[in-house]
This record gives C-alpha cells, structure tokens and sequence, in this order.
C-alpha cells in the first residue's frame, strides 16, 4: 500500500509540476511574458500607436514582456503584432489559430469588431468574437486574453449607433463566457480622441487606450514579486 501511494504521489508532483490541461506555465519573476496584440488597424496604429506606450509602461513598472506578431510596426524596440488593417472578426478568426501557435503568446490583447460595424456586418457580432477568442484559448491552453470594447466612432446613422452600443454590452458578456478580462476601449470618445476620419484615435487617442490595455494587464497578469503594479492615472481627454 505505501509503495501504490508512493507512485501516486510522484505522479501528482508530476502532474503540478507540469501544469494542469496542457496550459503553458505563468512566467515566473523576472522571466518575459510573450504578448501578441491582435486586431484591426486600432492594434497596427499610427506610428507607434498605443503598442509603445504600453510596452513602455509594463518596463518602467518591472515587468518584461516580448510583444509578438507577424507585423512590424512603430519606432520603439519591440514592434511585433498582429494587427490587420481593415480586417474583420471573422478574417482575424481565420488565421488566431495559427498565428498563436506560431508565436506561443502568453497573453493576446485582442480588439475587433470595428470593420463589422463599419461596413455594417452588425448581426452576430457577438457570437463571432466569442468564436475568435476560443480560437485563441483552443490553439494555447491557459493563455490569458485581455478582450477590449472598441473605441466610439462618428455617430453616421441611427444603426450604427445602436449597433456600436449593443456590441459595447456584448463584449463583457463574451469575456464572462471565455474568462477573457475586459478592457474598456469605449472610453476613448468620438470626437476628442479621435482623428478626422471619425474611427482612429489620435495621438491622444491612442495614450488613453495604451493606459486602458495597461489597467487591464495589471488585473490579469502576476506582478513582479515585491513590486506591485502601480496603476497611475489615465490620461485626460484630448483638448
């Protein structure tokens, strides 16, 4: 009997060693979190866009991370994502599968949907980006997806409105049914923080949201140990 419970026992410290479900192990202190940034041309950005804001601000907070992506874009030192620009839900769902297990991120901060509403593809929005954030979890066990709402856009049409606001409330909805965390990119406003054309952010814009994406890393992902995250504030409207 105590040599069957000594084989139980070193199969349980295998199995905690290992990780339950196949989910790749957290990075401990002071290893490097692989983040992919996956979405439309709000992730890509202008120049460095709200990707280099942020990656600056998990640095100077004691983290390290390795931003990862088929796309290079922005100035600063670590511009790998996977944003598409113009891309759809259903067009990020087709390659999620294959970029996350080719670049193994340990967290995907993922915002889409923006070129649904655009191009007024509004029915089952919400049930396709729950298919995509399933790809995500399906292709990497365990991986933590931050899951954004996206920013307001020029109000054209009563339809768009209500589309943009009913795909607003469907967002957490989806994160609750995944166990995404939400990031709430609906703070940035139409107009102030937006460009001319009524959907990009501005240069403002895209600090709020790099502070958005940051607030929302501080709530899912471990700090280093004894230096616990520090939040600040997000910054102000756009004059």
């Amino acid at each position: 009997m105590r040599a069957v419970r000594r084989v139980a026992a070193a199969v349980l410290a295998t199995f905690v060693l290992l990780g339950c479900c196949g989910s790749p192990p957290a990075p401990a202190a002071g290893r490097v979190w692989r983040v992919m940034p996956l979405g439309d041309s709000i992730t890509r950005g202008a120049g460095d866009g709200w990707r280099g804001t942020f990656w600056s601000r998990v640095l100077a907070g004691g983290g390290r991370l390795d931003l990862v992506g088929s796309q290079v874009q922005g100035s600063f030192a670590d511009p790998q994502h996977e944003g598409h620009g113009g891309w759809r839900i259903d067009q990020l769902t087709a390659i999620a599968a294959d970029r996350v297990r080719r670049y193994a991120p340990d967290v995907v901060l993922l915002m889409a949907g923006t070129n649904d509403l655009v191009h007024h593809r509004w029915a089952g929005m919400a049930g396709r980006l729950e298919t995509l954030v399933r790809a995500v979890q399906a292709a990497r066990p365990g991986v933590r997806v931050l899951l954004a709402t996206v920013p307001q856009m020029q109000p054209r049409s009563a339809g768009l409105v209500a589309a943009w606001n009913a795909y607003r409330a469907a967002v957490p909805v989806v994160a609750g049914r995944t166990g995404a965390t939400v990031v709430r990119g609906d703070v940035v406003r139409y107009p102030s923080d937006l460009t001319a054309d009524g959907v990009h952010p501005s240069r403002c814009g895209y600090a709020r949201l790099a502070w958005l994406w940051w607030h929302g890393w501080v709530r899912a992902v471990p700090a280093p140990a004894g230096r616990p995250w520090r939040v600040g504030a997000m910054p102000p409207l756009c004059p």
